[in-house]
């Protein structure tokens, strides 16, 4: 993972815990790799792979089972909403990029419609 400058690791790191549970890579339920083993594959020190999860935590997104580790949310509405809201950031962020450029969200709408009838 390439990390971006002037964003803590930290907070990149649960964001993209997000992601993997967001994207259905990590199921409800299911174990994630423990604070070591996350260490390694994003290349960062334990303890900001600690500091992620506990916020990840805070924010319902994973939840510890004492010694066993910690697992995905179960709550399927949260995951849902989060969703739903990741969705939202990304359309209005490109809606607004192409309207910089001077394209309409008609044009977007139309253009969208033509590439949906040549699938």
């Amino acid at each position: 993972m390439k990390f971006k400058d002037g964003i803590p690791i930290y907070l990149q790191l649960t964001q993209e815990i997000a992601n993997l549970i967001l994207s259905g890579e990590y199921k409800p339920g299911e174990r994630i790799q423990s604070v070591r083993e996350l260490a390694l594959v994003f290349g960062v020190n334990p303890n900001t792979v600690q500091k992620a999860l506990v916020l990840a935590e805070e924010q319902g997104l994973v939840f510890a089972q004492g010694p066993e580790g910690r697992f995905v949310s179960e709550d399927e509405r949260l995951i849902t909403r989060l969703r739903k809201e990741a969705i939202s950031k990304e359309v209005k962020e490109f809606l607004e990029r192409l309207r910089q450029l001077g394209i309409s969200r008609n044009e977007v709408i139309d253009y969208l419609k033509e590439e949906e009838s040549e699938v």
